[in-house]
């Protein structure tokens, strides 16, 4: 992967740190925002930094809701 998405979530979600469980966690839940986009018709290329961000954006969502 091209960009580090766990580096971009953490921003987007304001965590400076992360223990290694809560790593594990937003891992997770971007592997479940990019599943959820997949069933949608929409294959991302994690090559491309607008599809990267759409994975992270829709984490973030998951994450605050």
């Amino acid at each position: 992967m091209a960009l580090d998405m766990i580096v971009m979530l953490q921003a987007d979600l304001n965590m400076h740190s992360l223990p290694e469980g809560r790593k594990a966690q937003l891992t997770q839940l971007l592997s479940a925002a990019e599943i959820r986009i997949k069933k949608t018709g929409i294959t991302p290329n994690l090559a491309d930094a607008s599809d990267c961000q759409l994975i992270v954006d829709y984490a973030a969502w998951m994450w605050r809701r």
